[in-house]
């Protein structure tokens, strides 16, 4: 019998929130697993019958067909292709994101091979690392006896990088051909990069001669028809799509919101006067005046009502008094918290508390627990004998226990992946008349939630999944097959093709048919899970006297989250110290327990230990920095220096630039807009002067375009955060899949788009698509949230726009307008040669460019760059403004434009008001008022102003050159660069020597600005050339 939390919670006194969430059985066919596989006849599953996609998913296999299998957990996606196995002896080589997230359908799979009387084999790098080499070859043979032979995409990279080189060094690719299935089960749980490195190796055997029937097994998929083409590319055989309905029972879903919260109310209607003297919104005194109102926003009043000055109770839940009740459920409990330490207090207090034969079926289970003694936790809850089991992550991977009838939150998961991860746990055996989900807000992230009131909670547990990205254009799988044919052209004879050699030379990666050192390199590096060694980076516990070592990190999370000054929020440690090689590459991470002792040990932590102190005495709070860790409202951040690509696909740099603490208030500033009460916590940065260490490169997309010069980029941010909202809730495209940097170089805004992970979706997305979307969306409660979670900084622009959500949405229109012209106009001009006159002299034009770049915050010294080009040489000039006194050279360029103009040349600029006023703010009124003149003359072309008549666009020079395909040596962005690291190292030096500091700044600024001039003088050429039908 499954306890009933309802009656529990109700009989404690506690208010929650609650809804129930139906069950779903898939259809059924009238055929029995028996009859189809006789010897399941006195198992279980023997006398179950057929799901209708399970039957279909078989039809389809038999009848020589691929799989595209689309159905959520629970929903027996498993047995379909193993039922076409054992019926017809074909032998799987099944793969699984890891063998850990995977345990339960091994376990299953294993017991299925038992019954028929043959074997299963699972190879993964440490089952091969267990084996001796005796023992490896008795592996060899188990795996050519078996049926299925499991495994994961990481192994089977490495073993094909060694086939690649020497093909006897390698495990199971030799054994390929023995296979004729191969399944890809949980396909959502890659990311875009790894799904193309999947059809990377797919294409690769292909070429090997092993084209195998292929089976795709994922709960959700953007593209399937584009998946299934791009299986008949590699295996030559049409694809059946079949989609299928979980199994779940009904499911209850309670949201612990705290005691007595009806008395509370009660207590603030004998208040209401006080309550009005506050001047809040209308929404807070409606709310108390309802109770069901006031149950709602709760968690989003009563804080407002405290800040504010009232003394009123907090709502409150004590997890241990209701968990004590659940070792007398029948079912197991699983109890999820944000932290190891986080779940060893809960069950060490909850032992306390309970007679001596209850406390011994609590249990904590992570990975600092010895592996036999979780063994024996999970078997003695398979027994009954252990009812709660405390974990942060471990029992997400797969792990099937039996009969776990409740999920318990106790704070939430930033991720609604993870969460439903959590929540697929339970309910996973016939019989149980219903599943539990209890949450206990306790996290910065409930309560942000909350702060919104609990509808916002609960759309984003409704949240769907994001789709899997199957991108068959995406470059990572050329870059991978264009390396390993190079690799392998003596041991396998593959043939590079002419693509992929185009895209290594173009990445500098070959040389001929020859990798060059950088190309070797990236080999090295290139592996399943991320880019860097095939290992983990180490971490390391410094307790008394002792060493702990803690589960390894990935290289990724070393630059972004593990640097000297962050908290570890899976050990609730300190990092303290990176162990670094010659060559930057971390190789093991120190941490500490956050003690005065530690802060006080490291001057890094004691400085900003002592200015958070400082911040805290401000407010008015006490400084308590565990304490304030623990509730989320201090938290660390690794500020990181990307150099991401800015023309399509190439290399994505990423280098730790400083590690800041982000304090929060724990007091609300209200704000009432539109009669509704906003809560807001104080903010403040505090800079932890530690030395960063590492670097992450990979390769991915990006592309850089050029804003509206009149656009506040701080609004900009917001309207991209806005953005990468509707790709989520719209498109169902993660929030971190596209990233962001907004800059300003001189009068130009700059945009770059990229992305982290390489999936091609900068260049896939219909863009005027995603426009209309953002146009017809109507923004709610639970986006608010979400634009914080993207972009801080976009949030507090939000709060001072007092919410304006009409001013998010027209500034993300704006940014959208110029990507969708940017795109435009590369598809207009990709796959047509453009006739362009070859410039000279005779043409008498003379393009010219400007470009200015402030020294200080103020802008009153700035250098002035002014670039010309009259068909055949291209000069550049720098020009120094200090304060009000301007550079002598400035008549000698004045003199040089007038001379051509004497000689009958007419002017080519590129946005024309632009240079206008980049020639007024660097003091160059002269040249502006020449230029204004020769407008009223007809002698000047302003290119912008042709691209819209021609293309109907409007994109900036840079971009425009490069889908020409002239020649872009340096771009803006090098110069933002130079010019941010100059600024950086002219702060500490005194006025006098600034210039000096500032010469290599100056040599990139000419360079750029002369080819731009060039460029700018050949896009004149081609345009015109367009529009009088010179193309091809």
């Amino acid at each position: 019998m499954v306890l009933d939390s309802r009656e529990l919670l109700d009989r404690l006194g506690y208010e929650y929130a609650y809804s129930e969430e139906p069950g779903s059985e898939p259809f059924r066919v009238d055929v029995r697993f028996r009859e189809l596989l006789p010897q399941l006849s006195d198992y279980w599953l023997g006398s179950e019958r057929l799901y209708v996609h399970q039957l279909e998913a078989l039809k389809a296999l038999e009848g020589g067909r691929n799989l595209l299998l689309i159905a959520g957990t629970g929903s027996g996606k498993t047995e379909a292709w193993f039922l076409y196995a054992a019926r017809s002896g074909r032998r799987v080589l099944a793969l699984y994101p890891t063998l850990a997230l995977s345990n339960d359908q091994v376990q299953r799979l294993a017991k299925y091979c038992e019954l028929l009387g043959t074997e299963l084999a699972q190879v993964d790098s440490p089952t091969l690392q267990a084996h001796s080499r005796v023992k490896r070859r008795e592996l060899r043979m188990r795996v050519r006896r078996s049926l299925v032979t499991v495994s994961n995409p990481a192994f089977l990279l490495q073993d094909l990088k060694r086939h690649a080189s020497s093909p006897s060094k390698s495990f199971i690719v030799r054994e390929l051909h023995s296979f004729d299935l191969l399944v890809l089960d949980e396909l959502d749980f890659y990311s875009p990069r790894e799904l193309a490195l999947i059809f990377g190796m797919l294409r690769i055997f292909a070429e090997m001669g092993w084209k195998p029937q292929v089976a795709v097994l994922t709960a959700t998929l953007s593209n399937p028809e584009e998946l299934a083409q791009m299986l008949k590319e590699v295996n030559g055989r049409d694809s059946a799509i079949v989609t299928g309905r979980p199994f779940k029972v009904s499911n209850r879903v309670y949201v612990v919101l705290g005691k007595d919260l009806e008395k509370v109310r009660r207590s603030l209607l004998q208040r209401l006067e006080e309550v009005r003297r506050l001047r809040l919104g209308p929404d807070v005194e409606e709310a108390i005046l309802d109770p069901e109102a006031f149950r709602e926003n709760a968690y989003r009043i009563l804080p407002i009502l405290k800040s504010a000055g009232l003394d009123v109770e907090q709502p409150h839940a004590d997890p241990l008094e209701i968990l004590a009740h659940y070792v007398d459920d029948d079912g197991v409990t699983l109890v999820f918290t944000r932290s190891i330490g986080k779940a060893e207090e809960l069950a060490r207090r909850l032992k306390q508390t309970l007679p001596r034969e209850k406390a011994g079926m609590i249990a904590a289970h992570h990975h600092l627990v010895s592996k036999s003694a979780r063994e024996r936790i999970e078997e003695g809850a398979r027994r009954g004998e252990v009812k709660l089991i405390f974990t942060p992550r471990t029992l997400v991977q797969g792990i099937d226990i039996g009969s776990v009838v409740r999920i318990v939150h106790v704070g939430l998961p930033d991720d609604v992946r993870e969460f439903w991860q959590r929540e697929g746990r339970k309910g996973r055996r016939r019989g149980i008349p219903f599943t539990e989900t209890v949450i206990f807000p306790s996290s910065k992230w409930d309560r942000e939630l909350l702060s919104r009131g609990l509808s916002a909670l609960q759309k984003w547990m409704s949240l769907p999944l994001e789709k899997a990205v199957v991108n068959r254009d995406n470059k990572y799988t050329l870059l991978f097959t264009g390396l390993f044919k190079l690799v392998a052209t003596r041991s396998l004879g593959l043939r590079v093709s002419e693509e992929e050699l185009k895209l290594l030379h173009e990445l500098r990666l070959a040389r001929g048919r020859e990798l060059t050192v950088r190309g070797r390199r990236v080999w090295q590096r290139l592996n399943f899970y991320e880019f860097g060694p095939p290992y983990g980076v180490k971490r390391v516990k410094l307790l008394e006297g002792r060493v702990e070592y803690l589960q390894e990190a990935s290289h990724v999370d070393v630059v972004e989250k593990l640097q000297p000054g962050c908290f570890d929020f899976t050990s609730d440690f300190l990092v303290t110290n990176l162990r670094v090689t010659k060559g930057r590459w971390v190789t093991v991470v120190e941490e500490e327990r956050a003690t005065g002792y530690t802060l006080y040990r490291h001057e890094f932590l004691a400085q900003a230990y002592e200015e958070y102190r400082k911040v805290k005495s401000k407010w008015g709070e006490e400084p308590n920095l565990w304490r304030d860790y623990l509730r989320g409202s201090l938290r660390s951040r690794v500020v990181c220096t990307l150099h991401p690509p800015i023309s399509g696909f190439g290399r994505y740099l990423e280098v730790p630039y400083r590690v800041v603490w982000i304090v929060e208030s724990d007091k609300i500033r209200p704000i009432v807009v539109g009669g509704r009460t906003y809560a807001y916590r104080l903010r403040r940065v505090v800079d932890v002067p530690s030395t960063t260490m590492g670097r992450y490169e990979d390769y991915s997309y990006g592309r850089m375009y050029e804003l509206d010069p009149q656009i506040d980029l701080n609004l900009a941010r917001l309207g991209l955060a806005l953005i990468k909202v509707v790709l989520r809730r719209v498109f169902r495209i993660g929030l971190k899949r596209i990233s962001y940097d907004l800059s300003s170089v001189g009068g130009r805004k700059l945009l770059v788009l990229f992305e982290d992970d390489s999936a091609g979706l900068i260049e896939k997305l219909d863009w005027l698509e995603v426009r209309g979307a953002v146009e017809s969306y109507e923004p709610d409660e639970l986006d608010e949230v979400l634009v914080e979670v993207v972009d801080e900084m976009a949030h507090m622009k939000l709060v001072e726009t007092g919410f304006r959500w009409d001013i998010a949405k027209a500034h993300a229109l704006a940014v959208l307008d110029t990507i969708v012209s940017s795109e435009r106009l590369r598809l207009k001009l990709r796959g047509i040669e453009v006739t362009v006159p070859r410039p000279s002299r005779a043409l008498k034009l003379l393009s010219l460019d400007v470009l200015r770049l402030p020294l200080t915050e103020e802008g009153d010294v700035a250098l002035t760059f002014v670039a010309l080009y009259d068909g055949e040489e291209a000069e550049s000039f720098r020009l120094l403004k200090e304060f009000y006194l301007i550079d002598k050279g400035a008549s000698a360029v004045m003199q040089r434009v007038a001379s051509y103009l004497d000689e009958g040349y007419s002017l080519v600029v590129h946005g024309l008001e632009r240079v206008a006023a980049d020639l007024e703010r660097g003091g160059l009124m002269g040249m502006k008022a020449l230029i204004k003149g020769l407008v009223g003359e007809g002698r000047i072309h302003d290119t912008s102003q042709l691209l819209r008549e021609v293309a109907g666009v409007e994109v900036g020079a840079d971009e425009v050159a490069s889908y020409l395909g002239f020649e872009v040596t340096y771009t803006l962005d090098d110069v933002r660069r130079e010019h941010e690291e100059s600024l950086r190292r002219i702060r500490s030096l005194p006025y006098s020597k600034w210039l000096s500091f500032t010469q290599y700044l100056s040599r990139k600024a000419q360079a750029y600005l002369e080819e731009r001039a060039r460029n700018i003088y050949l896009i004149h050429l081609a345009l015109k050339s367009v529009r009088e039908g010179g193309s091809s």
